[in-house]
């Protein structure tokens, strides 16, 4: 072997391993062709993802009901064991009525539309009272067992409102 030989050798390690074709050649395809394929491929992408996705319209059971109040507001539930408030999340609080029902407090998560309450306000004349500033306590029905429960708002004057419509639904 000469020294110009060894160079040759050198210059190229991977010289043994060429194929025919490059790395990343489309057989003989200039970059447009293969542009305009990509530009078709992911638009027939997203003309199946559209057909996939349908809005659909969510079924929340308050739909034959009238809205007395709505707001946002955290929940919490008094834990007898541990002697301390128990926040249930952070969502929209809702008093619904209906003619053939009576009336409720609804409380629904933030985004997943989660039921953290449903329920009836047992002996509001009794138990309804404001806790703080912001808040309101309440007793309320969780599965046939009554609990103390704690709403906490943003300001006074919705809590204001809330306990105002509250007391105004029990009196009629």
């Amino acid at each position: 072997m000469t020294s110009g030989d060894e160079k040759k050798t050198h210059e190229n390690p991977f010289a043994g391993f060429k194929g025919e074709t490059t790395f990343g050649d489309v057989s003989g395809k200039t970059e447009k062709d293969t542009f305009k394929e990509m530009l078709k491929q992911e638009k027939n992408e997203t003309e199946r993802r559209e057909e996939v996705l349908e809005k659909k319209e969510i079924m929340t059971g308050e739909e034959d009901e009238t809205c007395v109040f709505c707001d946002e507001g955290v929940l919490y539930v008094f834990d007898s064991a541990s002697t301390e408030w128990r926040s249930r999340g952070k969502g929209e609080v809702k008093i619904c009525e209906n003619t053939d029902t009576k009336k409720r407090v609804i409380v629904r998560s933030e985004g997943s539309m989660r039921v953290l309450a449903n329920s009836k306000v047992l002996f509001p004349e009794k138990t309804i009272q404001k806790a703080g500033e912001k808040s309101v306590r309440l007793l309320m029905d969780f599965d046939g067992t009554g609990q103390a429960c704690l709403i906490r708002f943003g300001s006074g004057g919705v809590c204001s409102r809330f306990l105002g419509s509250i007391q105004k639904q029990t009196q009629e």
